[in-house]
Order: structure tokens, then C-alpha cells, then sequence
């Protein structure tokens, strides 16, 4: 009970069942039947009365394989009669409502400006054309309702295809709602919306209410944007797609880059990739859009440090000196100037990150060496000193010893190891030291008169 009861709720007209069941019951009909007795024990129980005008005269489909009605009776070989018996009663006028057998789309979801509709429509008696051909009523989201004819493509105006090229205005996203009215032949025409309910009309042109419930289809285009985008040389570019209804992306763009993520990276960037990308984003329907975006690639700053002397004893200075950029940040200390000055306790590792003008930044980065030089201090002795000059040197170097005699000279390195040893009888010597590695030296002057020592740079 409760099943019937929704079903007469959920299918309160016959189109609607017919509807429901497409292609079945096709030639059902709704009316009190005439009978000519209700009661069982009646030998014309449940007879239809012959003399009543009814939609069960003519009004069924011959089945080759049932010739003969319930009672043996030879049926109507063209157009029998509905139910167990062939009547041969009165004809009645037709009061059948044309049926919607099924529909289709010829295109897919994508166009925003147009849509093609099929409808396979039949009637007894015929469905009307010319002006009052069949109609599709139809909306983009909550506007005003538009209507397109329809054109019998196929089959005849007993069951036929009908089309109706639907044109709209809309955008991806968009709702198209729509319903479909069709009339038959008859003089007081059966009017047929598909959907019924809520409809009320007197023909396909006169439309008193739309029905409450209706077919309705999504411009399934996906929505996607995506900015422009800059980047300095040597980073990392993105672009960044931002949207709805998009399954797939796939980007495009110079030197043969492609990419199937939403975001695409372009990594170590060049002058080279810049220009124009171009991603299409495609919807779960198959519907695709394409956009495009532009990237700036600027030009890095070319950082270069230097620092005056790469090692120093304890408790001196260094100056570090950096080029390429209008500014820096030198690590450790924070310090923002082109050139500084370190004193730092041990051997320290310094960067420093410039940025030019267009906000694009890059790093150099050095070593400064500290060396306790313990036991490699300048004495002298009988106030002998011996004099090296330049000092720092990059190459050669004059030693002046001021005294007499014979002397040794032992150059040694930071660790103790011996690099130079020569012997000298006069009060001056050029050492060359070009292919020294860089460095703290310690220089020693032996001789009879007076044993001394000096520290030297190599730079």
C-alpha cells in the first residue's frame, strides 16, 4: 500500500509513468472503463459495453502470436482492442496525450552558445506541426524562458524524431533547464510536457505554468585563470593555475616544456624560458579550455668576495669585500655593507647575498683562516732585526738582514715544515715565493752574529 501510495504521488499523470518506463506502455490510456457488469457471478462480468465510446476500441498494437482474444474470438488484425476481449464496440475520440518515448543530446555539454536536442515522439492520432509543431521551453540559470520549434527529421507524424537546435548566451558553469510540449491533431488537443508535473498549457504556445520539475544540463567548460609570473635567473619559476571543474592540465611553453600538474615549475630558469605558456584545463566531461600566461625572467646579479688576507693570526683583522649588487647581507654577523671588517676568533666561513635592481639576488661566499702563530712572533736579537718587504706578498719579497757574516735562511710553514733553505753572505735577498700556496710563513736568519725570525704573508 505505502509503494502505490508514493507511486501515485512520485507519477500523478500517465505521461509521467510513460515517461519513467520509456519505450513500454507506450499505448496506455487512463479512463473509467465501461463495463457492462461488475458482478462476478454476471456471465457479462467485466465485459466492456459494445454501444460506450472507448479508448479501448482500436486503441492496442497487434501481437502476430495472440490472433484470438480470452475468448477465442478472432482479433482486429491492424488495430485490436485493449485487454482480454475483442470488443467490436464504439470508437472513442482520441483523449491520449502524445508520448515521449526518449531523448538525447547530439553534442556534448561544452558549447556556451548552442545544443542540439533529439525527441522520438508518437500519437494515435498524430502529433501537430507547422506552428504548432513541437516546442522545447528553456532557461540559462534563473532568466527568462526561450522556446525552439521542432523539425521532424525522421518517421512520421504517428512516431517520429524530432530535433530542436537550442541557442543560448552562457558561461562555464551555467545550468540550461528546459522541458518539452507537444500537441496531437485532434481539435481539442492533448497537450503533452515532459515533465508534467506542474505544467498547464492549452497548446504548445500557450503556457499558463512550466512545470515545477525540470531536464535540466551543465555548461560543464572548466573555469581556470592563471597570472603572470616573474623570476630571477638560477631559481625556480612557477605558475600557478587556480579554477573549478578541472580534471587534467597540460601545460605548454618555450624550449619544449610541459607539464601535467596544476602548478608548473620551471627549474634553473634562464633567460631563455621566459614568454608565454599555455595551459589547457580539461573538465570531467571532456570539455577543455585554454589560457595562456606570461613569464619575466630577469637576470641574477653575479656576486663576487674577496677578503685582503685568506689567513690571519689571532686577535688581527680582515676586510671582506663584496661586488655585483646594490646591496648585501653579509653571514654571519648581518652585516649590510659592500665592504666590512672581521675580526673573528677562529678560521669562519662568511657569505654574502646581493641584490640588484630588479630585486633578483645571488651568493658568494669565502673562507678567512685564523692562525694562533704561536712561536712565530718577531724578536730579535743583540738588536739585529732583519726587515721583509712587501709584506703581505704575492710573489717575491726582499729580505733585509743588517749584519755581517754568513747566514742560513729557513723558511717554514704554519705546520713546521721547511718549504726554503738557502744560504746567503750578503745583507739582503730577493726570495721568490710565486708558487707558495697562500698562507702564514715563518722566515729564519741563523748566523754567528745574530739569530732572528719574522712572520710573512703570502697572499
Amino acid at each position: 500500500i505505502i509503494t502505490a501510495m508514493v507511486l501515485v504521488l512520485l507519477f500523478a499523470f500517465l505521461s509521467d509513468y510513460k515517461t519513467l518506463v520509456s519505450g513500454k506502455d507506450v499505448l496506455s490510456v487512463t479512463e473509467n472503463p465501461p463495463f457492462i457488469s461488475t458482478l462476478g457471478s454476471d456471465p457479462d462480468f467485466l465485459n466492456i459495453d459494445p454501444s460506450v465510446a472507448t479508448q479501448v476500441e482500436e486503441g492496442a498494437t497487434p501481437i502476430t502470436l495472440v490472433p484470438e482474444d480470452y475468448a477465442g474470438s478472432t482479433r482486429n488484425s491492424s488495430t485490436p482492442d485493449i485487454g482480454a476481449w475483442e470488443i467490436n464496440g464504439t470508437l472513442s475520440g482520441d483523449v491520449l496525450y502524445p508520448t515521449l518515448l526518449a531523448q538525447a543530446f547530439t553534442g556534448n555539454n561544452c558549447s556556451t552558445t548552442a545544443r542540439t536536442l533529439t525527441v522520438s515522439l508518437t500519437d494515435v492520432s498524430g502529433i501537430a506541426a507547422g506552428s504548432l509543431s513541437p516546442r522545447v521551453y528553456y532557461k540559462v540559470n534563473a532568466g527568462s524562458y526561450n522556446s525552439a520549434q521542432g523539425t521532424l527529421s525522421s518517421g512520421t507524424a504517428l512516431n517520429g524524431i524530432w530535433t530542436f537546435n537550442l541557442s543560448y548566451l552562457a558561461a562555464p558553469m551555467d545550468v540550461i533547464s528546459y522541458y518539452v510540449v507537444a500537441q496531437d491533431i485532434v481539435a481539442a488537443p492533448n497537450v503533452l510536457a515532459s515533465p508534467a508535473t506542474g505544467f498547464a498549457g492549452s497548446s504548445v504556445s500557450v503556457i499558463t505554468s512550466p512545470p515545477t520539475s525540470l531536464y535540466s544540463y551543465t555548461i560543464s567548460i572548466p573555469v581556470v585563470s592563471v597570472p603572470t609570473s616573474t623570476a630571477c635567473t638560477g631559481n625556480t619559476a612557477s605558475l600557478t593555475a587556480t579554477g573549478t571543474g578541472i580534471s587534467t592540465y597540460a601545460w605548454s611553453g618555450p624550449l619544449g616544456y610541459s607539464s601535467t600538474a596544476s602548478t608548473a615549475l620551471v627549474p634553473s630558469i634562464t633567460s631563455a624560458a621566459a614568454g608565454i605558456y599555455t595551459l589547457t584545463a580539461t573538465g570531467v566531461s571532456g570539455c577543455s579550455v585554454t589560457t595562456t600566461a606570461s613569464l619575466t625572467v630577469y637576470t641574477s646579479p653575479v656576486v663576487t668576495a674577496s677578503v685582503n688576507s685568506v689567513t690571519i693570526c689571532s686577535g688581527q683583522s680582515a676586510v671582506l669585500s663584496a661586488t655585483g649588487a646594490v646591496s648585501y647581507v653579509w653571514i654571519p654577523g648581518n652585516m649590510n655593507t659592500s665592504t666590512v671588517t672581521v675580526t673573528p676568533v677562529s678560521t669562519t666561513n662568511y657569505s654574502v647575498t646581493g641584490t640588484n635592481a630588479l630585486g633578483c639576488t645571488n651568493t658568494a661566499s669565502l673562507s678567512l683562516m685564523v692562525n694562533p702563530c704561536t712561536g712565530i712572533a718577531e724578536n730579535t736579537l743583540l738588536n739585529t732585526p732583519i726587515r721583509l718587504f712587501p709584506n703581505p706578498t704575492s710573489g717575491s719579497v726582499t729580505l733585509e738582514m743588517p749584519f755581517e757574516g754568513s747566514k742560513e735562511i729557513v723558511i717554514s710553514n704554519a705546520l713546521g715544515q721547511t718549504v726554503q733553505h738557502l744560504y746567503s753572505a750578503n745583507n739582503s735577498e730577493t726570495l721568490h715565493l710565486a708558487t707558495f700556496p697562500k698562507g702564514i710563513y715563518l722566515v729564519k736568519v741563523l748566523s754567528p752574529v745574530a739569530n732572528t725570525h719574522a712572520t710573512l704573508i703570502v697572499e
